[in-house]
């Protein structure tokens, strides 16, 4: 009779165990997954865990849960996670590489380039390397490194003469380096070609129709504007319902609003610990960046450039409480003062761990455009908070939408069409003339054409405003912006003296902008841009 063999057991039971706790990762990894991409982060980071402790070397989960506590600004775990993932395969190049990218999805750009440059010490496969260097020369071209990301592409082209993404890199070279015959040769190859992929085929219209506008093309700019925009439609379904949504619950918001829903929100807040706070805000494009940059320049102010730490740690945990069409107003009523005041110091100490340093006794300034049109939650979770509106001609706005490279969200996605981004300017702004009339805060509209006209008469306005002394170096903004990550599209042109080639820029476009314009024409009036 065959004697048993209990290691023979104990092995199968091990293999098992094994077996179920991988299959049991991947399902919590994938539902976390689904969590994540419903705005639920908290849901997500408890699932990953919990795979993480099933199967804690297993880098996907790691890498996953990294990303997710670096989007929520917890840098410190993030970095400690991603610690992990090269501990487990030190000199393997992929690692580095996927490590790099993590990083660079938490806006961590010093340490993306940290590791994209070690993953090139271990790299032999061609393609890999290429892919990498022109990941590098993106982020050197986007920190301002414009040597340092001209050599990357150099490298990545004499790899692989033909690679479209490290040719588009090129082009946005050759046009911030003055080369403008060859960078719209290259973006017009790219962008007409149906061989090339959708995005690079977009991404290399839009930089054309910037480059066309600088030379004065103004009707050939337009036309590479349709076709970018014509390419990414199909694509930008799910964010237009989204954006549909919130429009809905928007006007629902507005049209139900009055002075007694301030004057209970005042009764409210009457115990509340006040935070020295301030909101610059107002549609996306109206001059937000440029106001932030020269503020942020203060030593008694420090700037959340739009973190959205308001959106994910006040509104969204709030809101998901109640039933999807409970009524805004009636939803903040139900609301319990606890909830509130937990909120509020939540969104303090999650902005502090974005800074990763207290922010004390100076004033915080949320500049995010994307806070304007639910400005009177914001106002119910911190009537304290100071009001800064920034506005700028309407017409000049919408252009400046319509002509923007910008990743498709709820919000960009209005941009595809002239009349839908009309109606979203509508509806944002209508926002703020409804609260202008309301609000017991302090607030001040500030126009952007008076800003690029007289900086230093309206930023002492501002700083006026905010209760905080004069101090020189806001004039010299440029030069601290050159210094630091800017989260807006209009990176590049914030690290200059202040210009005025952007205002009255729509007269170039009247032709194309006509059927808009009488939706525009009440806030044309209302903000004083009709002419004389």
């Amino acid at each position: 009779m065959a004697r048993h063999d209990p290691r023979k057991s104990n092995h199968k039971k091990s293999d098992h165990s094994q077996r179920m706790n991988h299959l049991k990762a991947a399902a919590l990894t994938k539902v976390a997954k689904q969590a994540s991409a419903y705005s639920q982060p908290y849901k997500a980071i408890a699932l990953l865990t919990e795979a993480l402790r099933r199967e804690p070397k297993n880098p996907e989960i790691l890498i996953e849960l990294a990303t997710i506590f670096g989007r929520q600004r917890h840098y410190k775990q993030a970095e400690e996670l991603l610690s992990r993932v090269v501990e487990l395969a030190p000199r393997k190049a992929s690692t580095h590489a996927r490590v790099a990218q993590a990083y660079a999805l938490i806006e961590r750009p010093e340490r993306a380039i940290e590791f994209y440059r070690s993953s090139l010490e271990f790299q032999r496969d061609t393609p890999a390397v290429v892919s990498t260097l022109v990941e590098l020369a993106r982020l050197y071209e986007r920190r301002h490194q414009l040597d340092e990301a001209q050599s990357a592409v150099t490298d990545a082209l004499r790899r692989d003469p033909q690679n479209d993404e490290a040719n588009l890199q090129q082009a946005l070279l050759d046009r911030r380096s003055g080369a403008i015959d060859k960078a719209a040769s290259q973006l017009r190859a790219l962008g007409a070609s149906a061989s090339h992929l959708w995005t690079i085929r977009a991404q290399a219209l839009y930089e054309l129709a910037q480059l066309l506008d600088d030379q004065q093309h103004y009707d050939e700019a337009f036309e590479a504007l349709v076709s970018a925009k014509q390419l990414l439609k199909p694509h930008a379904a799910k964010h237009l319902q989204d954006s549909r949504e919130t429009l809905a619950r928007n006007q629902q918001l507005v049209e139900s609003l009055d002075k007694s829903h301030y004057e209970r929100w005042g009764k409210v807040a009457e115990h509340d610990s006040v935070y020295r706070i301030a909101a610059l805000t107002s549609h996306p494009r109206s001059g937000t960046t440029l106001i932030e940059q020269v503020l942020d320049s203060h030593d008694e102010l420090i700037s959340a450039d739009e973190f959205d730490v308001w959106t994910q740690w006040v509104y969204l945990p709030i809101v998901r409480k109640f039933r999807r069409s409970a009524p805004v107003l009636e939803l903040l009523e139900w609301v319990p003062a606890a909830v509130r005041q937990q909120a509020r110091a939540t969104y303090w100490q999650q902005t502090e761990a974005i800074f990763d340093e207290p922010i004390g006794t100076r004033m915080l300034l949320d500049k995010n455009p994307g806070m304007m049109i639910l400005l009177p939650l914001l106002n119910w979770s911190f009537p304290e908070m100071k009001m800064l509106i920034a506005l700028r001609d309407p017409r000049d706005v919408i252009l400046s939408c319509f002509m923007q490279k910008v990743p498709l969200t709820p919000i960009s996605s209005n941009w595809l069409t002239l009349p839908d981004a009309a109606e979203y300017y509508a509806r944002t702004m209508q926002t703020w003339l409804t609260v202008r009339g309301l609000t017991t805060s302090p607030w001040l509209e500030f126009r952007y054409e008076d800003v690029v006209a007289d900086l230093e008469t309206h930023a002492r306005k501002i700083l006026a405003f905010l209760e905080l002394p004069w101090d020189d170096k806001v004039l010299r903004f440029y030069e601290h912006a050159r210094e630091k990550m800017v989260r807006s599209p209009t990176y590049k042109d914030v690290t200059e003296p202040v210009y005025q080639r952007s205002v009255g820029r729509w007269q170039h476009y009247a032709r194309h902008l006509e059927p808009i314009l009488d939706k525009l024409q009440p806030f044309v009036k209302e903000f004083g841009y009709e002419s004389p």
